[in-house]
């Protein structure tokens, strides 16, 4: 199973789970079929907005970020009403035929109230969650980075190519609208990969994966051929609408940096360290030698054997900050084999 997917399956058991636990809560004094009703409604109300939740991040994404924010929430606004409203009478009406009983007379009311502070619970916690972004979101929460602490991370920077001719030639809505799709096309090949996006900046996308199971280098080069496969694919999507299609350059490094919050009106986490900075002049080197994606030795050696990729050694190099040369790679996807028979052929 994807990873997307089971992100999306572990969304929906949570929620469902957490609404039923706080339905039975809030509920805690009444009869014990007036407290299982509530949780039912609670419960069954939670995974129908959950459901809800995860088709706006899935496939009705790109729909609606063509709308304005307040047809979306007037959107939101009338799903969690109509929710709200059946889910609780269909439940009582469900119990009542099964098991009649005047102390299911009042449930209705009592499960529409939990309901509601269900909804809004978990309303706040999607949006927030899409704002700021699931890992930051449960960082902020758990306090995990209150303070500064050090980490090993795998750090991907992709930027994008002939940026500046691009938005010359589109003008500035268009280019933020070229930007703002690719940006979306790029989330699924990295949540896939299990990356996480720390940062937009201009036209780069900075990702990052916490080094702890060992599979995060093959993950991290996974995520490149995802991201070539998938603007292969949208190429003539993007030269319709756009004239264009997106060409990205990456560094890929490896190393400690350090991690905390930051600001207090417009509180963030933020990575410092050499790490960060090494990455940023990986991408110059990109830019120097013409080369799609150049990794650093400490990046490769947790990727282990490449697959449909290889390494094409380009020797110690001074980047630019750094007292030392650094071992660096350019990454080159194989060819498939169709294509490689083909170009023999001829």
């Amino acid at each position: 199973m994807r990873a997307r997917n089971i992100a999306r399956l572990r969304i929906l058991v949570g929620v469902t789970l957490a609404s039923a636990a706080l339905g039975a809560a809030l509920s805690w004094r009444d009869p014990a079929v007036r407290l299982i009703g509530n949780a039912v409604a609670s419960g069954l109300t939670g995974a129908v907005l959950a459901v809800f939740e995860i088709a706006l991040q899935g496939p009705a994404r790109a729909p609606l970020q063509q709308l304005p924010v307040t047809f979306v929430l007037l959107l939101r606004v009338i799903v969690y009403g109509v929710v709200l409203a059946a889910t609780p009478e269909l439940v009582a009406m469900a119990a009542r035929k099964l098991a009649p009983s005047p102390a299911l007379e009042d449930t209705l009311g009592t499960g529409l109230g939990n309901a509601i502070i269900v909804a809004i619970a978990f309303n706040t916690f999607f949006v927030a969650r899409a704002l700021m972004g699931p890992s930051t979101l449960l960082a902020f929460l758990s306090g995990r980075y209150h303070r500064p602490r050090r980490e090993e991370r795998l750090v991907l920077f992709l930027d994008l190519h002939g940026s500046t001719a691009l938005a010359e030639r589109l003008g500035d809505l268009g280019f933020h609208r070229f930007l703002n799709r690719l940006t979306l096309d790029l989330t699924d090949p990295i949540v896939d990969a299990k990356g996480e996006i720390y940062r937009y900046v201009g036209d780069e996308i900075i990702v990052s994966w916490r080094i702890e199971r060992g599979d995060e280098g093959s993950l991290a080069l996974a995520s490149l051929r995802t991201i070539d496969e998938m603007l292969i694919a949208r190429r003539d999507a993007y030269l319709a609408e756009f004239g264009e299609v997106p060409r990205l350059r990456g560094g890929l490094h490896a190393g400690s940096l350090v991690i905390g919050e930051m600001g207090q009106l417009k509180r963030e986490l933020v990575m410092l360290g050499d790490t960060m900075n090494t990455t940023a002049r990986i991408v110059e080197a990109c830019r120097q030698t013409g080369r799609d994606y150049i990794a650093s030795a400490a990046a490769l050696r947790l990727a282990g054997p490449l697959q449909n990729m290889r390494a094409e050694p380009l020797g110690p190099m001074p980047l630019r900050g750094k007292e030392e040369p650094v071992e660096l790679f350019a990454l080159l996807r194989d060819a498939p084999a169709a294509e490689t028979s083909a170009s023999a052929a001829a």
